[in-house]
């Protein structure tokens, strides 16, 4: 894979500094943004977990502009009991960028 494609695993992007870095800017701005705050987990609940979106940004020529990421949360099935709305999903998510 090159490095200017989209790389869909975190492994392929990890092999490209391009992509690294990306990752390492998107790092520190949720780390200033304070984003989180790392605690320990109880042991009867299982953290949400989060995954990297790659995305490539093209001039109106179509060479490529800048490489961008996210770390999203990676929200597969609500636990039995939990409601979301897709405003307050909306609005987590938002939040988090």
């Amino acid at each position: 894979m090159s490095a200017q494609a989209e790389p869909f695993p975190c492994k392929e992007a990890a092999q490209h500094d391009c992509w690294k870095q990306t990752m390492d800017v998107e790092l520190h701005a949720l780390d200033i943004n304070q984003t989180w705050t790392l605690v320990l987990s109880p042991s009867d609940i299982k953290p949400i977990g989060c995954r990297w979106v790659y995305k490539l940004k093209h001039k109106p020529d179509g060479t490529v502009d800048r490489f961008k990421t996210r770390l999203v949360l990676k929200i597969l099935l609500k636990p039995k009991g939990l409601i979301i709305s897709k405003l307050s999903l909306l609005l987590l998510l938002s939040a988090s960028f």
